[in-house]
């Protein structure tokens, strides 16, 4: 009879667990911070335009999932200084049912 493989105790993988998270999350505050040293004029006009807004938002984008269109809506809702947002596909922006 066969035996299942045991899962390594804590201990024994714990340490590269630990300096593999170490790394990612090093790679990824490098990557906010490329992001953070491009932002200059347009990113305070686009936020100027989007404050000054009358009426709604609409968020849509070519190759957006669903759940990151309702992450945008509700991180601008949040925000309460701006105009209600709401996603809308691309594809169904068309659509009666989408208005």
């Amino acid at each position: 009879m066969h035996k299942p493989a045991r899962a390594p105790t804590p201990q024994a993988g714990g340490k590269q667990l630990v300096d593999r998270g170490k790394r990612v999350l090093a790679l990824e505050a490098a990557a906010v911070q490329r992001v953070a040293d491009t932002l200059g004029p347009a990113f305070a006009r686009a936020v100027e335009i989007l404050a000054g807004a009358k009426g709604r938002v609409i968020i849509s984008g070519v190759g957006k999932s669903g759940p990151q269109d309702r992450r945008d809506v509700h991180v601008h809702r949040d925000a309460g200084d701006v105009p209600p947002s709401r996603g809308l596909a691309a594809r169904r922006s068309r659509h009666r049912e989408s208005r």
